[in-house]
């Protein structure tokens, strides 16, 4: 009989063994409740921002279009077609277009002084339908002594600011010397 006792002991034993009890459950779904709390949260800030980096890159290509445009024109209105023999004279530092030139007509760098576009367009007036909430601003100043030159007069400082419909603006820089 001590057998069948014992064996119906350890009958019982395995059978109490092999579930888990409603303190261990809770505690179960409440470390996995804390887990999966953390990891959405991270997925959340992550979506969140992931436009991001496609929204500033195509900032900067922009820029870089109104940059290819800018600096490609002349020095000043007085500045020969290719740029040489380089003109001087402080005459050379005025900013801002020539007497109601219209932006097809800029044809010097400082034309683009106080540009101001939403949308941004070609120089041909037709406007960039991938950037239609987009602005664009540029400015154009004298800033021959900020490179180390010997007259302010000598380079102009060109700031495109490119304004997205989400982020911040970003200001893109470059400069234009007379050569």
């Amino acid at each position: 009989m001590s057998n069948l006792a014992n064996s119906s002991m350890r009958a019982r034993h395995a059978l109490r063994s092999e579930g888990i009890t409603l303190i261990e459950m809770v505690m179960t779904i409440v470390i996995l409740s804390i887990a999966l709390l953390a990891t959405v949260s991270v997925i959340a800030k992550s979506v969140t921002q992931s436009a991001d980096p496609l929204i500033q890159h195509k900032s900067v290509l922009l820029a870089q279009a109104y940059f290819d445009e800018i600096l490609t024109k002349r020095f000043a209105e007085q500045t020969p077609v290719g740029g040489v023999p380089a003109v001087i004279g402080v005459a050379l530092c005025t900013v801002g277009s020539d007497g109601g030139e219209g932006r097809s007509s800029f044809d010097d760098v400082d034309d683009y002084d106080l540009l101001d576009e939403q949308p941004p367009q070609l120089q041909t007036g037709v406007n960039l339908a991938d950037y239609a909430d987009y602005r664009v601003q540029a400015s154009v100043s004298c800033s021959g002594l900020a490179l180390g030159l010997a007259n302010d007069y000598d380079a102009k400082m060109v700031t495109v600011t490119i304004t997205p419909p989400v982020i911040g603006a970003t200001s893109f820089t470059s400069f234009r010397a007379n050569y």
